[in-house]
């Protein structure tokens, strides 16, 4: 565990705030100075930045619906949703994202998994598994 005095020589302050204002200067007003502060911390933090998001959808969209359509059993449509769903909440969360603590793929099969335990304690999962038995008896 990084202790505070390790972090602050980690991550160099005036680098971010600098970096931040040029984010700010180059936007004409379409970035606040708060979402440029944290694009600058999200580049610090972990390298990434929101355009190359693109580049670890394509990268991984494939496994992580592969994976995600072994855990419910080759369910096609809801397991697309689902990895949909997963690149939606890792782009939203994309400034949690910590290079120290896993790789990208750890981190998106990491909310794949809840994504699908979170879909098997649903409703709609239990109310799908019932017409399918009902369906399968009839």
């Amino acid at each position: 565990m990084a202790t505070k005095k390790n972090l602050q020589q980690t991550y160099n302050k005036s680098v971010i705030m600098k970096r931040a204002w040029v984010i700010f200067r180059k936007s004409n007003g379409k970035v606040t100075w708060s979402d440029a502060l944290k694009q600058s911390w999200e580049i610090t933090k972990n390298g990434i930045t929101t355009e190359d998001f693109d580049a670890i959808y394509k990268k991984y969209y494939n496994q992580v619906y592969f994976f995600v359509n072994g855990r419910l059993f080759n369910n096609a449509i809801v397991a697309e949703e689902i990895t949909n769903d997963v690149f939606m909440k890792a782009y939203k969360h994309l400034e949690n994202y910590d290079v120290m603590k896993s790789q990208v793929n750890t981190w998106l099969f990491t909310i794949a998994k809840n994504s699908v335990i979170d879909y098997s304690r649903s409703k709609g999962y239990k109310n799908s598994n019932n017409t399918e038995l009902i369906d399968g008896y009839v």
